[in-house]
């Protein structure tokens, strides 16, 4: 039964990417009656599962900005495959919201109150500090997700005028994003996202987390460079879940950009969630009066983390 059950995992994955339009299409009803079948068995798949090795900590975290590839990577952790070796399965407070989202900037996600215990939380869009105060009693891993902030604006820009499902506020701001030329949105979206706390949220997990020894840092194209498997192995071993390399090997490769959205690295669609899967894209799109804005902005941000120009 497992391997039909990890075979669902990924095929609902797949679907999710290449039909993605699909879904502004249905009616709202339709919508949450699809997702409340999808979370009922999701939960239920669980207790056909043998669980090879329990996680020894209270939870595991999944933390990032906006554009890092975040539901790409929740589809590993919700994996069956991820699930037998920490016996841990995944929760996002986001969706038990009024709307389904958190309104709140980055740089204001403060909880007054723990998420529940023995769960893998995310993704947890917040700063490290939003992270480090986050209550809690037992032990715990986490993971960051970081990426050059060139491409997060370009993402950011082309999901929130094509893609990304109508939550909260994004209708008027894809109304204001249709209203400019390009260079126009993009500027609009450098002001946005550094309103949103999504550039310093950035800066403050690559200043804190060397001193945090609960949080690893990886770096999006790490993630979907030809190295992946070796990121992904620091990552499950950083979170304390043994997956055999074989199994990682085989998870990894499943969710590849080519394998769910049957297009190659770079092959882009603009009204795709996975709109490239290329690293440094950025220097196709992005104008250089909009770069030296970003720059400007950011203090050279992307230097900062690393990033050559």
């Amino acid at each position: 039964m497992a391997p039909a059950l990890h075979d669902w995992d990924r095929q609902w994955a797949a679907l999710r990417q290449r039909h993605g339009a699909l879904r502004d299409r249905l009616p709202d009803l339709a919508v949450r009656a699809l997702k409340a079948g999808r979370d009922g068995f999701k939960t239920a798949r669980t207790w056909a599962a043998r669980v090879e090795h329990r996680s020894p900590h209270e939870n595991l975290l999944h933390c990032c900005v906006h554009k890092t590839g975040s539901q790409w990577i929740a589809a590993l952790l919700d994996d069956l495959v991820t699930y037998r070796y920490c016996g841990l399965r995944r929760f996002q407070y986001q969706t038990r919201l009024p709307g389904g989202f958190d309104p709140r900037g980055l740089r204001e996600r403060r909880f007054d109150r723990a998420l529940p215990a023995g769960r893998i939380l995310g993704p947890l869009y917040v700063d490290h500090e939003g992270y480090r105060t986050l209550p809690h009693t037992g032990s715990r891993r986490a993971f960051f997700v970081q990426r050059d902030p060139r491409d997060v604006l370009v993402s950011w820009y082309y999901s929130t005028r094509y893609s990304h499902v109508p939550l909260g506020d994004l209708p008027r701001l894809r109304a204001r994003l249709e209203a400019l030329d390009v260079e126009g949105g993009l500027r609009f979206a450098v002001d946005h996202l550094e309103a949103f706390g999504a550039f310093e949220a950035l800066r403050s997990w690559a200043r804190a987390a060397p001193d945090d020894a609960s949080a690893l840092v990886v770096r999006y194209e790490d993630l979907v460079g030809p190295e992946a498997f070796s990121a992904f192995r620091a990552v499950y071993d950083h979170l304390d879940v043994p997956i055999p390399d074989d199994a990682l090997r085989a998870l990894v490769d499943a969710y590849a950009f080519r394998r769910l959205t049957r297009r190659a690295p770079g092959e882009a669609d603009a009204r795709s969630h996975l709109r490239a899967g290329q690293p440094g894209n950025w220097r196709e799109h992005l104008p250089e009066a909009v770069a030296d804005r970003l720059r400007e902005t950011t203090r050279d941000l992307a230097a900062e983390l690393g990033y050559a120009d």
